[in-house]
């Protein structure tokens, strides 16, 4: 950062501070509604092609952009933010080739002055975060820290998008409201010249992005939840939502909370929410408003003998869930012709609780025999996948996860 290739130059009067290029991976509530056009070129050197730095162009005065791409089409962005390092994404329209997105640290504001700014050509510019982009910060009651909202609905989305994974939301069955719920589903999926699509639009955002997993909460049984729920309170709930939602939206595939699978909660709400109406979606076909029913089971007992049998103990919890599924089916009359729900094993994993106990438990430290269990774990998902619709690792990141965040950078774990 001093001297070799840097920002930072000493001379014998002091610290040089000249302008430079820093990337960053690009995600920013700040690019909400903003437009960049980069135009990529790539030059001869040597009679191979050379990275050549290209200037974009963007309407937002305190970012600066640039473009460039290798001789294999690979297409990086650079990012010079004055008031502060944000990370988001953005997709290359027009652009062939891969994307690279990349995460480096880049400057804070100390380290550019008013005269350093006028020297890399960006307007000086000041901005409170209010009107438009305001996210308050509120208290997260699951993981007792500060929500800041900077990272939401729209910066989520595309990130899968650049990623190219499909998106899976829960909505707020503790604190949420079905209204909410609605405002959310029409924000995300909406074509229709409405309050919540417009704001899209304003957002930056003029196509939906069409979301199709949604989940009616997320453990809802738990003591640990806001607004803990008994099953017949639940299932009541789920179904009316469901009906909303549908209604809105009939092409989401709507997932009822579960639990492990062999309980009287799930033999409940599968009874009574999986059922069928004629006019739920405004006509007379026919039609079932839930798609899935999730389960949860970990690898977390302190006894070998339980962890070493728990694959299996998922698989048959598989199969009764499948069982309580068609029971339903049977004892609803659901016509053949409307399509199966299937299972949704949205959490599972290897969790020691003897090895990491407490609140450290969910920072787990894997080993090869944990990567060989959850290659157990992956072989009962792929016997029993006539009956699964989705089966996720629910937290990706340092929590019970094969990725963890260091001071350094990102630590991969055999998982």
């Amino acid at each position: 950062s001093v001297n070799v290739i840097s920002p930072l130059m000493t001379t014998k009067n002091g610290l040089l501070k000249q302008p430079t290029w820093w990337p960053l991976l690009l995600f920013s509530k700040h690019m909400r509604g903003q437009t960049i056009g980069v135009n990529v070129q790539c030059g001869e050197y040597e009679g191979q092609t050379k990275p050549e730095w290209i200037r974009g162009t963007i309407e937002t005065p305190w970012l600066d952009v640039s473009a460039s791409i290798n001789d294999e089409g690979i297409v990086s962005l650079v990012v010079v933010n004055i008031h502060e390092t944000k990370s988001f994404a953005t997709k290359l329209e027009g652009v062939s080739g891969k994307v690279d997105v990349f995460t480096v640290a880049g400057p804070s504001i100390d380290a550019v002055n008013t005269e350093e700014k006028e020297e890399v050509g960006i307007a000086e510019s000041s901005w409170d975060g209010q009107g438009l982009y305001e996210f308050p910060q509120a208290q997260e009651l699951a993981w007792h820290g500060i929500e800041t909202n900077e990272f939401g609905t729209d910066e989520f989305l595309r990130w899968c998008e650049v990623v190219g994974t499909e998106p899976y939301l829960a909505l707020n069955f503790g604190t949420g409201t079905l209204d909410e719920a609605m405002g959310w589903l029409e924000y995300c999926n909406s074509t229709a010249d409405s309050h919540y699509a417009n704001l899209r639009r304003q957002n930056g955002r003029e196509e939906p992005y069409n979301v199709k997993y949604w989940a009616l909460g997320n453990e809802c049984w738990g003591p640990w939840q806001v607004e803990q729920m008994t099953k017949e309170d639940y299932a009541k709930k789920a179904w009316q939502w469901a009906k909303a939602l549908k209604l809105l939206d009939p092409n989401v595939q709507l997932i009822l909370c579960g639990m492990e699978g062999p309980t009287s909660w799930d033999a409940y709400v599968t009874k009574e929410c999986i059922n069928y109406t004629m006019h739920a979606l405004g006509d007379n076909s026919a039609s079932c408003l839930i798609d899935m029913h999730s389960i949860h089971i970990y690898t977390a007992s302190p006894e070998h003998l339980k962890n070493a049998t728990a694959p299996r103990s998922a698989e048959r919890a598989i199969e009764i869930t499948a069982s309580l599924i068609d029971l339903a089916r049977i004892e609803n009359k659901i016509p053949n012709n409307i399509p199966r729900q299937k299972i949704c094993f949205d959490e599972w994993n290897v969790w020691d609780p003897v090895r990491a106990p407490g609140w450290l438990g969910a920072e787990e430290k894997y080993t090869l025999s944990d990567a060989l269990a959850v290659a157990v774990w992956l072989n009962v998902f792929i016997r029993q996948a006539k009956y699964i619709g989705m089966a996720t690792i629910a937290q990706s990141v340092n929590v019970i996860s094969p990725l963890m965040t260091t001071k350094n950078g990102l630590l991969k774990q055999p998982t």
